[in-house]
């Protein structure tokens, strides 16, 4: 089975007096099978320029992705996913276990 991989936006604060969007939480998912590993962070947003502010309302998914991908930059979002990718492998081939022989 291939890996599913997901970015999302977990959440958002905004600024009720003028609708500007400061902060989102986001998440990246892999997953495959039965196996699972995330990733999370937040980032914050410089002020929008006039001519390129989106209403709150009219937001999207993918639009706020986009802030984020460019607030953290290639390089980082490059880091998330690479990440874990690899804690999913350790998820599905594990090289520690927990556990007790008498349980």
């Amino acid at each position: 089975m291939a890996d599913q991989l997901k970015w999302a936006i977990e959440n958002m604060t905004r600024r009720v007096a003028d609708d500007v969007v400061i902060t989102a939480h986001w998440s990246y998912t892999a997953k495959n099978g039965a196996f699972s590993a995330s990733e999370a962070g937040v980032v914050s947003f410089q002020e929008p320029e006039p001519e390129t502010f989106i209403p709150y309302a009219e937001l999207t998914n993918d639009v706020v992705l986009d802030w984020v991908a460019k607030t953290l930059g290639v390089e980082n979002v490059e880091n998330v996913e690479k990440s874990a990718a690899e804690n999913l492998r350790l998820c599905e081939k594990p090289a520690e276990v927990d556990g007790m022989p008498w349980v």
